[in-house]
């Protein structure tokens, strides 16, 4: 797939941390197109516009470095550190151009159409987060502005991570209308829900989005 990625729009796919219901690796596992997850997921992003980085444990490291385009795998060395240390890990190799980043944990995917609606939304500058709507709830991928980069370095486990600087922002975060859309509940954390997830995929518009002009 031809990389599409625009000048300052950053992903961070979140894929360091075992799982223990799973009962394996959850980057590796058989996705659509004949690739792992993982990978499609980055291509996924790449096509959408997003630039992106793919946060892995030591096991998963070398796998990725081979498996994934150039540069694009970052170590976590311990991440029994929680998942805040596979945040900052991932910030910290964003560039300084970096204007929005893109934050998704390996086991949410979501069809590409979003992830480009997404950075869509970003490009008007009107909030300075966006996540798509579930349910009157926050949804999956949270959408960040790089002036929020400074907060994200500083999150620990026990200021409730992620979702507290989210909470903390609530008033300044735009709810993308129409997010709510069936996948948006996949969080595969049992191989049953990796199942249901992988034939929704299946049976659904797989196609990836219209090339993002280059920046």
């Amino acid at each position: 797939m031809e990389n599409q990625t625009r000048s300052g729009f950053h992903a961070i796919v979140l894929a360091a941390g075992r799982s223990s219901r799973m009962k394996c690796e959850k980057s590796r596992l058989p996705w659509i197109d004949g690739k792992p997850l993982l990978s499609w997921m980055v291509d996924s992003l790449s096509a959408a516009g997003w630039q992106t980085n793919a946060v892995l444990g030591p096991e998963s490291f070398a796998w990725g470095n081979s498996t994934l385009p150039a540069d694009c795998a970052v170590l976590n060395p311990d991440p029994a550190r929680g998942k805040t240390s596979s945040l900052t890990c991932g910030v910290e190799r964003l560039p300084f151009e970096t204007q929005w980043i893109l934050i998704s944990a390996v086991d949410q995917p979501r069809r590409p159409a979003l992830y480009q609606r997404l950075r869509e939304e970003a490009e008007t500058g009107r909030s300075k987060i966006i996540v798509p709507a579930r349910g009157g709830s926050r949804g999956h991928p949270v959408i960040l502005s790089a002036i929020l980069r400074g907060e994200l370095l500083a999150l620990e486990e026990d200021s409730r991570g992620l979702r507290g600087l989210l909470d903390a922002h609530r008033s300044e975060t735009y709810r993308l209308p129409d997010g709510d859309t069936e996948d948006q509940q996949w969080d595969m954390n049992t191989p049953a829900a990796y199942q249901a997830a992988l034939a929704f995929f299946r049976n659904h518009a797989t196609a990836q989005p219209s090339p993002a002009a280059s920046a």
